[in-house]
Parts: structure tokens; C-alpha cells; sequence
């Protein structure tokens, strides 16, 4: 048993993402396959809590650091 935190794969780096139903409901089909296939690892996640948490950046300005990543 593991209790350092470290996860190996499969478990590694996995989250889902929760939209409300009502707002799914009025984005385009493209934007909620983009949403539906979207992978933000841990380290990306970590980044934008502190970018939110202490540089105090809105969420926007924040995710828009983030690199894109092309499928």
C-alpha cells in the first residue's frame, strides 16, 4: 500500500469533469466533444490552483496559461 500519494497507472492522473446539465445543454456539439475528450493531468491541475488560489488570477486568465494540446 502506497500512502505517499504516488499512484501508478491506470489510477494515475484520472478526473472527470462535472458540467451542469442545463449548461451542456446550450454549448455547440463541437465544444461539448472537445469538453468530453479534454485531459488535464495532475501537474496542469496543480498549476491552476495556485494560479487561482495565490496569484488570485480569474479561472479564464488562468486556463488560458495552460498548453493546448491538439488530438
Amino acid at each position: 500500500m502506497k500512502l505517499s500519494g504516488e499512484m501508478k497507472p491506470p489510477f494515475a492522473d484520472e478526473a472527470t469533469l462535472i458540467a451542469r446539465h442545463s449548461l451542456v445543454q446550450k454549448l455547440p456539439d463541437a465544444a461539448v466533444r472537445d469538453l468530453r475528450t479534454a485531459y488535464i493531468g495532475n501537474a496542469e491541475l496543480s498549476r491552476l490552483d495556485y494560479l487561482i488560489s495565490r496569484d488570485k488570477l480569474d479561472p479564464l486568465d488562468a486556463a488560458l496559461t495552460l498548453p493546448r494540446r491538439v488530438s
